[in-house]
């Protein structure tokens, strides 16, 4: 196979990988969710306590192409959570690593790309507050029955520099 078809899926391998998503919602808000809800019990026996959202979105688009990127603030807040902090801040590290590594390189947060607030409401509960600066890449295709064919690639980490390098990737 060519580079090119290589990079891109056909328009109907597209449609098709599509069609088993549920929802054409951002992924890495979702992908966090199910991520603090699998690792936390609590969160998982209380999700009314896990509430996200996104602000400061911003969309980078070019004139050749209906590809682009997306930008944002993911607000990520923990109510009245009695686990520890720590076991929250290591299972959205272990997220990162695998969905923006680039986060986590040395000198990265720097900029303030993850930051957290803690309400101490009791010795034993807190509310968290944590923000995250994300990106996503939307790849658009238009199809030849005209629609617009939309597929999220993940973006880089560490396993795909192992490879790219020559390494080998467990």
């Amino acid at each position: 196979p060519s580079p090119k078809s290589a990079a891109w899926p056909s328009p109907a391998a597209a449609a098709a990988q599509n069609a088993k998503k549920k929802s054409n919602a951002m992924e890495k808000p979702a992908s966090l969710r199910a991520e603090i809800e699998r690792a936390l019990p609590e969160i998982a026996a209380n999700p009314e306590k896990l509430a996200m959202f996104v602000t400061d979105g911003r969309v980078q688009a070019y004139k050749s192409t209906l590809s682009h990127e997306t930008a944002y603030t993911l607000t990520v807040l923990i109510e009245n959570y009695s686990g520890g902090q720590d076991e929250v801040r290591a299972v959205i590290i272990n997220w990162l690593q695998k969905h923006q590594a680039d986060i986590l390189h040395p000198g990265a947060n720097a900029d303030g790309r993850y930051t957290f607030e803690a309400d101490i409401l009791r010795h034993d509960a807190a509310d968290l507050l944590i923000q995250l600066q994300l990106t996503e890449r939307t790849r658009a295709i238009p199809g030849s029955d005209g629609r617009i064919i939309i597929d999220h690639p993940k973006n880089a980490d560490h396993s795909d520099l192992q490879r790219v390098l020559g390494h080998k990737v467990p």
